[in-house]
């Protein structure tokens, strides 16, 4: 649907879903999950770097990613984002990154405050987040 409405421009939406328990009550299900989340930033990671790779070999590639996150999903994104940034790209962090949206986030508040672990979200652009 986006094709119809952007002229010249093509978008593709690719949704990314990690594996989740099936077992006790929703609230522990839940909680269970949180370590499968963090665990499946290694995949993500995995599909990050590839499309790095493919825009640094393209010199003319001006393509951005715009990332919705929701609800554990941002904890898949700030873990992919940490490791990228510090394992990755220790050195110069690539901007690939347009817009990053974080709906009905499932980490505290505080981690995209300086020096905390998500404030690898906004290092991307050097953005400071307001609150």
């Amino acid at each position: 649907m986006y094709d119809s409405y952007l002229v010249d421009k093509k978008v593709l939406v690719i949704p990314i879903i990690w594996p989740c328990t099936n077992k006790g009550t929703t609230l522990t299900n839940y909680i269970d999950d949180q370590p499968s989340a963090d665990a499946s930033s290694f995949a993500m990671l995995r599909a990050f770097q590839k499309f790095i790779a493919h825009a640094q070999a393209t010199l003319d590639c001006n393509i951005r990613i715009n990332v919705l996150a929701h609800s554990m999903g941002n904890r898949v994104l700030r873990e992919t984002l940490i490791k990228l940034k510090y394992d990755v790209f220790p050195k110069v962090f690539p901007k690939v990154f347009r817009n990053i949206f974080l709906v009905a986030v499932d980490v505290v508040n505080e981690t995209l405050h300086k020096d905390e672990s998500g404030s690898v979200i906004t290092d991307y652009q050097k953005v400071t987040p307001t609150f």
